[in-house]
């Protein structure tokens, strides 16, 4: 909104049009807390969901990471029964 000069705030549709602005900013104001308080559950599922999706990227991360282990450990196995049959 523009600065208004003394002189433009004497004239009655100005002042109207700063008022309507301000009841309509006040308006949005409250449509915006009043949808806030509706969807408050929604929003804290998604908060307490967010979490538990990152649990389970750790646990898959972990259950990949002891599969590689396991995998690593059977190959060290594998070379150390060939090395003992070559010797």
């Amino acid at each position: 909104m523009k600065y208004l000069l003394r002189q433009e705030l004497c004239d009655p549709d100005l002042a109207a049009i700063v008022i309507q602005s301000l009841i309509r900013g006040c308006s949005i104001g409250t449509q915006m807390a009043d949808g806030l308080s509706l969807n408050h559950g929604v929003m804290l599922e998604l908060r307490t969901t967010n979490p538990l999706w990152e649990d389970s990227k750790i646990i898959l991360a972990l259950r990949k990471k002891r599969q590689r282990i396991a995998v690593e450990h059977r190959d060290e196995l594998i070379l150390q029964v060939r090395y003992c049959i070559r010797v």
